[in-house]
């Protein structure tokens, strides 16, 4: 798994945003999200997903710039992820390519979930 660290070398100078009253986190995040926006992608920051049993562990950040998709978990200095986190962000880490689609119920719950058996299980 990939840690990013916070390499002047590697950012783009406008992206810093140093600012010693906002937590790191916050810092870090704000960097992440410039950096890939001036490199012509957008950074997709998912809220707190505490307390939605089915986002447990989702990463802090979702970005797709160019041919890649970025998942992220940010984390100030002294803090780890849960294994939640690291469980969810090496599901994604295995991942080879991504699929996007918008699934519409036809009001047949049957024939849906035929439907999306045969969407996910063909890799159409």
């Amino acid at each position: 798994m990939t840690r990013y660290r916070r390499d002047p070398s590697a950012m783009l100078p406008e992206a810093m945003t140093y600012d010693p009253r906002r937590p790191l986190e916050e810092q870090l995040l704000a960097d992440f999200t410039a950096t890939v926006k001036a490199r012509g992608g957008v950074a997709f920051h998912i809220r707190d997903s505490r307390g939605q049993p089915a986002a447990v562990g989702l990463p802090d950040v979702i970005a797709p710039l160019g041919d890649t998709l970025f998942v992220v978990e940010l984390k100030a200095p002294g803090q780890r992820a849960t294994p939640e986190q690291l469980a969810a962000l090496e599901r994604f880490g295995v991942c080879t390519r991504v699929r996007a689609a918008v699934i519409t119920s036809t009001g047949d719950r049957l024939r849906d979930l035929a439907s999306v058996g045969t969407w996910v299980a063909g890799r159409r």
